[in-house]
């Protein structure tokens, strides 16, 4: 379980969000909605314990992220905004890397990738010589191989095709039937069901 008590997130003297209150449970989609400039990508630093609320927690399991931060990372797959990795890598390359540092099977992601929708010369190519859409489908490929419970993913929905989203939405929903978590910024409504906190009026 992944949880905030009365979290506050300011940037300078500005209160971006909060007190925000919410639980994100074992086998639920949480989609948390809001516009550029809002505070979601700042909020989703403080889930993954690369920024530490200015009031309030963020727990797991019932203890505070940031005096426990290997509980998470244990149990954390996360996927930033930009997330596609070194340009100078292929995108097999690429990702192998991230799963080898995740110390998870790096082996499978030529398979990952084509899951993704990647095909021939993209999985050989340069990332920086690829789409936005498809280095966006190199940083989701690790969802497809992850061994994690805990799913964080900043705009994961940007630079993809309709039928991407749709193949990616009910990727979250399989990995919550199966006892997972899974917490996505979005512009965009989700296709499955999820609970949604709206950022805006946090």
């Amino acid at each position: 379980m992944l949880q905030l008590d009365d979290v506050v997130l300011r940037r300078g003297r500005k209160t971006l969000l909060g007190p925000l209150n919410a639980t994100c449970s074992a086998g639920t989609v949480t989609h948390l909605r809001g516009p550029n400039g809002v505070g979601k990508t700042t909020l989703i630093h403080a889930l993954v314990g690369l920024r530490e609320p200015d009031a309030g927690r963020v727990c797991w399991q019932g203890e505070n992220l940031f005096d426990q931060p290997e509980s998470l990372r244990q149990s954390l797959c996360f996927i930033a905004h930009d997330a596609s990795g070194s340009g100078a890598l292929t995108a097999v390359e690429s990702l192998r890397f991230v799963l080898a540092l995740n110390n998870e099977p790096a082996e499978l992601a030529a398979d990952a990738l084509r899951q993704t929708g990647l095909r021939g010369r993209s999985l050989t190519q340069p990332v920086r010589t690829l789409s936005a859409g498809q280095q966006r489908r190199v940083a989701l490929a690790r969802l497809m191989v992850t061994q994690a419970s805990l799913w964080v993913l900043d705009e994961p929905l940007n630079a993809l095709d309709d039928a991407s989203r749709t193949m990616l939405c009910q990727r979250f929903a399989d990995h919550a039937s199966s006892g997972g978590i899974v917490v996505v910024t979005s512009h965009q409504p989700l296709p499955i069901d999820a609970q949604c906190i709206d950022l805006e009026s946090a």
